[in-house]
């Protein structure tokens, strides 16, 4: 098994679309929390620093959720998609350990961008809310750390079982953004 999941990382750790993603999932992280912070609040919202406010800026979870459920989905479809699960199987013939190889990759990828993005987030949070002289976050900061690692981990679970299921990127892709975003 740490063969499959050693191949699986090395997968990852050469494959440009994983850096690329991370480096766009640090950008937009950043940005989502600086414009949610510095956005005037409308009439009747939360006033900037109170605990409705801060989890709103906070909310980085939703983007990590994504980046990992396409990630995913692109680990195990991507695979069908380029006729290189054979080789796969090949080398390892029973399919539920190569499933459970990619499940456990994907889930700890997961978990680490989700808990690197909220740390991130947070870090860049305090400094600009001590600009605007609010110098106390009053949130539960380790329920939201331990709610935006989980969430990756999971949505990263699920798109490689849609990977699996469907055996199409695109379709897996739009359906299971689709189904985040509008049904759910």
């Amino acid at each position: 098994m740490r063969r499959l999941v050693s191949d699986e990382l090395f997968k990852l750790r050469t494959t440009p679309a994983a850096w690329v993603a991370l480096a766009i999932t640090i950008g937009l992280g950043i940005a989502s929390v600086i414009s949610n912070i510095l956005v005037p609040v409308p009439a009747g919202g939360p006033a900037v620093g109170s605990v409705d406010h801060i989890n709103h800026a906070l909310k980085v979870s939703a983007l990590t959720s994504m980046v990992m459920l396409t990630v995913g989905i692109l680990v195990m479809a991507g695979e069908y998609r380029h006729r290189t699960i054979m080789q796969n199987y090949h080398g390892e013939p029973c399919r539920n350990r190569v499933m459970i190889a990619k499940l456990t990759t994907v889930g700890g990828l997961g978990a680490m961008l989700g808990a690197l993005i909220f740390g991130i987030a947070y870090a860049v949070a305090v400094a600009v809310y001590a600009a605007m002289d609010v110098h106390s976050l009053p949130v539960d900061l380790a329920q939201l750390w331990l709610g935006a690692t989980l969430a990756s981990s999971v949505y990263g679970l699920l798109g490689v079982a849609l990977g699996s299921l469907t055996r199409n990127t695109v379709a897996a892709i739009v359906g299971g953004i689709a189904w985040a975003m509008i049904i759910e």
